[in-house]
């Protein structure tokens, strides 16, 4: 968060959406902002995580809405994505997808299939 706001170019609850193989991916990011490399989603949780390994169950769980996010940001703007965040907020942990290219073609085939 306090990237973003150094930033100087971030936006709250933005709709995203656009059509990829004939499909519509849409959702609200609640936080998006700009950096040099390219823009960069940020999405509030609140599962309960007490350890790393419920941290890792709740990235598996979420990874694929932030990599939808990513494709549907991807197909509507000429920006690249460089990175999406969970920030879960009991306790305060964030991270990011670590291979947020290779979630983006997940999801790119899970609407392929229709």
């Amino acid at each position: 968060v306090r990237a973003a706001v150094a930033s100087g170019r971030y936006f709250r609850e933005v709709y995203v959406g656009a059509t990829v193989e004939g499909v519509l991916v849409e959702g609200f990011i609640d936080l998006l902002y700009e950096t040099p490399a390219g823009l960069v989603i940020v999405d509030y949780k609140t599962d309960t995580v007490d350890s790393e390994a419920e941290v890792d169950a709740a990235m598996q769980r979420h990874r694929l809405q932030g990599a939808a996010y990513a494709l549907a940001l991807t197909a509507s703007q000429t920006r690249p994505v460089a990175g999406c965040i969970f920030v879960f907020v009991q306790p305060r942990v964030d991270r990011s997808i670590p291979d947020l290219a290779a979630a983006i073609a997940e999801v790119t085939a899970a609407v392929s299939l229709g």
